[in-house]
């Protein structure tokens, strides 16, 4: 990893710990399969 990557690294970590969160971020993924539809829109355009 070059230099600024690991500068961008090290001040992402200490921000998240200055405002209470863990030094690495978590994540979370949807994907289309948990994301339901609804069938209560409209057509639209012009």
């Amino acid at each position: 990893m070059g230099l600024w990557p690991r500068i961008n690294h090290r001040l992402v970590m200490e921000t998240r710990e200055l405002e209470g969160k863990e030094a690495s971020p978590t994540a979370g993924v949807i994907d289309s399969q948990s994301v339901k539809t609804t069938e209560s829109g409209g057509i639209r355009g012009l």
